[in-house]
């Protein structure tokens, strides 16, 4: 069990694992506040679900979630 922590540790040290976990952070981050960023930007109180601005936030937030998730699993 310790040759296993040990190696786990060692895996998340490897600077493309750092990349990959904050830019994961930053794709779910983008995702969540994708509805609040949309209404303050068209300064109304109530956005549709198809709205290109919030659209597009949760599409670059779960781009940026599936890049960290490939650099994770990729060992260069």
């Amino acid at each position: 069990m310790g040759f296993m922590l040990v190696d786990l540790l060692e895996h998340l040290q490897k600077p493309n694992v750092l990349v990959a976990i904050i830019l994961a952070i930053l794709g779910v981050f983008l995702a969540l506040i994708a509805k609040r960023a949309a209404r303050a930007f068209r300064h109304v109180k109530e956005i549709k679900d198809d709205d290109a601005i919030m659209v597009s936030m949760k599409i670059v937030g779960l781009l940026l979630i599936l890049v960290g998730l490939i650099l994770m699993v990729v060992d260069i």
